[in-house]
């Protein structure tokens, strides 16, 4: 028994000495991360990284990421390689170290695409626009592989009115121009603006390519002119020599109730309208007409909206501010405001509007006249409203004036002498008229003058009108 426990214990002394003697595992660690685009961000998949000094590939899944695992301990870096991208040789280091999971992100550049589209001059373009002439029907441009490898494209239309395309698919040398011809057929358009696509794809880039072409119909729709607060001219166009027996415009505020008005004549070309009596700041929409025999055709529906007029925060009627006396108004009528000299002033140029910042132009020091420098801050929009508009001004906002007073408006349709102290004629100068109210027999009456003379107060009423 005894031998056989000495026996024993040899044997379990060379089991632990052989096991203590064999090396230990060493341990494993991986790389991983996601290649993205450098331009969007967005992943790239199907790209080819490829790990130094090994030499082991991984191909990134659809959402950019690629691995390495069970990687000896050690100093990596990654390339990274796909098709229409910039090959990127990441210099920096990668430390392995255990069984540690070490993170490199990487992005790519994308080449750009050997699919160009250009015109004559070899510049690139996005539009072919055949304009409104029946006689422009056909108009090129030209595809060129800016690229070093053979292109392959085609072209897709998505419209009937682009009869033919010379070239809808093909391939093209590095270096190579196609001309591509591109005709369309007016009559399968409709009235109106037309606008279409083209699809132009291959296998090293895409574009789009906009077709626009309008269609004339036998009457067209103008922009308004000369739009104010009350007043605008329509206008059309008659298109094509045809026999019609009526001319004319629908228009109004409500598209669902229009005023028809006759404009007489006959022939091609533009006619035109004048509308009297129109609501300030108002959308009107109209449209042009045309009766030949028993049709009446159409011109597109167009709309503009009428000036409106605002009195300024803080400078209307009754703001005390503004309020000044006449006695204060001097020889030149414009003291109060400091232009102690309106005779050196030229306003003719400026149609009857005295502009707000033409105060600060022609006042060095505003301190003293409180009502000017108030009005001279509401800057260039803001001016003093012409005669015939202070009257549509008051008359619209009449319970907002006080009654029996004079009010400023600038008007310079006429003009009086400027006199000095020694009551010598120092030249001429624009007048600003006034407005004076005044009750008689129970009946409102109001008269214009050209200067506020014995009136108590004056109130400068600057306003500014809508885009």
């Amino acid at each position: 028994m005894k031998r056989f426990l000495t026996l024993l214990t040899i044997a379990l002394s060379l089991v632990i000495i052989n096991h203590s003697c064999k090396p230990k595992e060493e341990e494993l660690g991986s790389i991983y991360g996601v290649v993205t685009d450098k331009a969007t961000g967005e992943p790239v998949k199907n790209a080819n990284v490829q790990l130094r000094p090994s030499g082991e590939t991984s191909l990134t899944g659809i959402d950019g990421r690629y691995e390495f695992l069970d990687l000896k301990n050690g100093n990596y870096s990654i390339t990274v390689s796909k098709t229409g991208y910039t090959d990127l040789v990441d210099d920096y280091v990668i430390t392995v170290e255990g069984s540690k999971e070490m993170r490199r992100d990487v992005q790519i550049e994308k080449l750009p695409a050997a699919l160009r589209v250009v015109d004559d001059s070899g510049n690139d373009i996005n539009e072919l626009d055949f304009g409104s002439s029946n006689d422009d029907l056909s108009r090129m441009f030209s595809i060129f592989n800016d690229g070093v490898n053979t292109l392959n494209y085609s072209i897709v239309k998505t419209a009937a009115w682009i009869t033919s395309i010379s070239s809808e698919s093909g391939t093209l040398q590095a270096g190579a121009t196609m001309p591509i011809v591109v005709v369309i057929d007016r009559d399968k358009m409709s009235v109106g603006d037309n606008k279409t696509t083209l699809h132009i794809t291959s296998n090293d880039g895409s574009k789009q390519m906009t077709i626009k072409a309008e269609k004339l119909g036998k009457v067209s729709t103008l922009e308004a002119e000369e739009v104010n607060s009350n007043e605008a001219i329509l206008k059309a166009c008659v298109n094509i020599d045809v026999p019609y027996s009526e001319r004319g415009f629908y228009y109004g505020t409500n598209t669902n109730s229009l005023t028809k008005v006759v404009v007489d004549g006959t022939g091609m070309g533009v006619y035109k309208h004048q509308l009297y009596n129109l609501e300030e700041g108002k959308k009107y929409y109209y449209k042009a007409y045309l009766i030949n025999n028993s049709e009446t055709v159409y011109g597109e529906m167009k709309e503009f909206t009428t000036k409106a007029f605002f009195i300024a925060q803080g400078c209307g009627p009754g703001g005390c501010d503004l309020m000044v006396c006449t006695e204060t108004l001097g020889m030149a009528m414009w003291s109060t405001i400091g232009l102690d000299d309106l005779s050196s002033i030229d306003f003719s140029h400026i149609d009857g509007h005295i502009n707000m910042n033409l105060l600060k132009n022609y006042c060095q020091d505003l301190s003293y006249f409180p009502a000017a420098q108030q009005c001279a801050q509401k800057g260039s929009d803001w001016y003093l409203p012409s005669v015939e508009e202070f009257k549509n001004i008051y008359n619209k906002y009449y319970d907002k004036f006080p009654k029996d007073q004079f009010f400023w408006t600038s008007t310079y349709v006429g003009y009086d002498y400027c006199v000095d102290e020694n009551g010598e004629i120092g030249g001429q100068y624009y007048s600003v008229y006034t407005l004076h109210r005044f009750e008689e027999d129970g009946q409102g009456y109001y008269g214009w003058w050209p200067r506020p003379i014995n009136a108590s107060k004056v109130y400068v009423l600057p306003v500014k009108r809508a885009n």
